[in-house]
């Protein structure tokens, strides 16, 4: 597929909240740093339901799932941001996700999972999702070849009251209509 958007501010969606202007563009792929990930890990799984009710934090929990699902969003080129100033504040890791692609379930990785009881717990989820994700087969179910898959969102906490996940939701659904996604989902 093309991608039809510039990396560049001037091609961005302007967000306004009240007297703050936001832009809403694909994060360039220069910007996948080492910061970067820590902004990632830091805004998402800090603050991530499932990680709260646990007590976990992912420092080791699936970080080569984790980069990898990074590594794939830098080259799929779909993953917005939202910037005050040029400044990342909030983001989206989406992906384009293809019917040939193998992902298969990498045991090696999740069995650093069981470590004790809380990570057991989080390996039990993992595998029910991932189990689900199987199950519903979005591919056959709409007869489509690929999806937009809107797989993180994360807002720094001080502006979480701005609503920025929804905005960032809507922005995704636009840029995946621009580029001809037929089903768009999201965890």
């Amino acid at each position: 597929y093309l991608n039809p958007f510039s990396n560049t501010m001037s091609n961005a969606s302007v967000i306004i909240s009240g007297d703050l202007e936001y832009k809403c563009r694909i994060i360039n792929p220069v910007e996948y740093t080492n910061e970067f990930e820590m902004f990632v890990r830091d805004t998402f799984f800090k603050y991530e339901p499932m990680n709260t009710h646990l007590g976990s934090y992912p420092d080791y929990i699936h970080l080569d799932w984790f980069r990898q699902q990074l590594k794939r969003a830098k080259s799929d080129n779909v993953s917005l941001g939202i910037y005050i100033n040029e400044t990342l504040i909030a983001y989206a890791i989406n992906h384009v996700e293809h019917i040939d692609q193998n992902e298969p379930n990498d045991d090696n990785t999740n069995s650093t999972l069981i470590l004790n009881e809380t990570m057991r717990k989080y390996h039990e989820i993992y595998l029910l999702i991932d189990k689900l994700h199987v199950d519903l087969n979005l591919y056959s179910m709409f007869n489509v070849k690929s999806l937009f898959h809107i797989l993180l969102i994360g807002v720094q906490p001080q502006y979480r009251q701005l609503k920025l996940a929804n905005k960032l939701i809507l922005e995704s659904i636009k840029l995946a209509q621009k580029i001809n996604f037929e089903v768009i989902y999201a965890e």
